[in-house]
């Protein structure tokens, strides 16, 4: 296979039809942004990198994992729309962008703040686009230890996701996040080896 140089590469992408996106490179010189690479154009190449909504979907879901671990209740809460609904596990229910808001800084205190190293994690994003609508399903893991106790917490579940496409940007219209709460307490007994001792 030949190998293909930077500006090779460059010249394909700017191929490419630019969709107006938040953080896009709009200008020769300005760093170009996809789906959470950045790259620098040095002085003979003009990049000019394009997200398709795939694309743009899939850095949001990315992106959140990184500003609910360490951003504030308004920039997590300005990942949705303002009439959006946000759920978490089975009785916890957000609706509209005051009620998000106000439950996630009750939950950065109680439940982020006390932990140490929060990680979310997003895998294997199952997409679907239907014009300026979208659903997707996405495992996630998250990971820390608790600052009191000093003990491991795992967590894992999957996002459940609507979004929507307004003026050009897709957020979240509602996120449902499940939690798989399944243990070794959940699995068969193991069969008796007759040979153990």
């Amino acid at each position: 296979m030949a190998m293909r140089s930077i500006p090779g590469i460059a010249a394909e992408l700017n191929r490419i039809p630019a969709i107006p996106t938040r953080g896009s490179a709009s200008e020769p010189g300005t760093p170009a942004r996809c789906a959470g690479i950045s790259y620098h154009p040095g002085h003979d190449a003009d990049v000019r990198i394009s997200m398709n909504d795939y694309q743009q979907i899939q850095s949001l879901i990315s992106r959140y994992c990184f500003v609910v671990d360490r951003g504030s209740a308004n920039e997590i809460a300005a990942m949705f729309w303002d009439d959006a609904r946000l759920r978490f596990g089975r009785s916890s229910r957000n609706d509209g962008a005051d009620a998000i808001r106000d439950g996630l800084q009750k939950w950065i205190e109680k439940m982020r703040d006390p932990v140490v190293g929060l990680r979310h994690m997003a895998h294997s994003p199952s997409i679907e686009i239907d014009g300026n609508r979208a659903t997707a399903e996405t495992y996630y893991d998250a990971d820390g230890h608790s600052r009191k106790r000093r003990w491991p917490i795992h967590l894992r579940g999957v996002y459940q996701d609507r979004l929507e496409k307004r003026d050009g940007e897709w957020r979240f219209a509602e996120r449902h996040i499940v939690i798989m709460d399944s243990t070794l307490k959940d699995l068969s007994p193991p069969e008796k080896d007759s040979r153990a001792i």
